[in-house]
């Protein structure tokens, strides 16, 4: 789960400047897309943020878990462009 949390994690943050009707509406079909990728449906998607929210012992695990995937990623990017890198040179 926390792949998918992430992924919309980014997906909020791209978005985040547009206007409001256009942000939903582009944050809900990227999301589709997202959970598409991993198999979800959105209500199932759903269910398992209600289920977070009822354990927070829980929800606070996938916090930090996505919190260090994000790191990881702000850390490569970081390493990529001091080394003079882009993110396709490393995809070759």
């Amino acid at each position: 789960m926390s792949s998918v949390f992430t992924e919309i994690y980014y997906l909020r943050a791209a978005f985040e400047t547009l206007p409001s009707g256009v942000r939903d509406s582009m944050l809900n079909h990227y999301k589709s897309e997202v959970l598409r990728k991993y198999g979800m449906t959105d209500s199932a998607f759903e269910h398992q943020i209600a289920l977070y929210n009822a354990n927070p012992s829980a929800l606070q695990a996938l916090e930090e878990e996505v919190s260090r995937i994000l790191r990881e990623h702000i850390n490569s990017d970081s390493t990529r462009v001091a080394n003079g890198t882009t993110a396709k040179d490393t995809m070759n």
